[in-house]
């Protein structure tokens, strides 16, 4: 139920707001991918373009670039504190 919730919450404020960022974070890498993948169900009213999953495999150059393309990050807090 809190995923789902999360997950309408995000499409609302995606459309809502144009220019906006969100930032979805969770503590380790297989639950940023488990949300991640949570809200596929909802890609049919998204840009799939604006949607990325972040991690210590891409380098901190390529995540920076990522930073002002997409709109919606999935990332543990760690790799969002690295880039910060």
């Amino acid at each position: 139920g809190k995923t789902h919730i999360a997950s309408v919450v995000m499409l609302n404020y995606y459309l809502a707001f144009p220019d906006s960022k969100i930032y979805f974070l969770a503590p380790t890498r297989p639950l940023v991918n488990q949300q991640k993948n949570s809200l596929a169900g909802f890609y049919q009213y998204l840009n799939r373009d604006h949607i990325i999953e972040l991690n210590g495999s891409l380098g901190s150059k390529v995540r920076v670039g990522h930073y002002s393309n997409k709109r919606i990050f999935f990332l543990t807090p760690q790799t969002l504190d690295n880039d910060l």
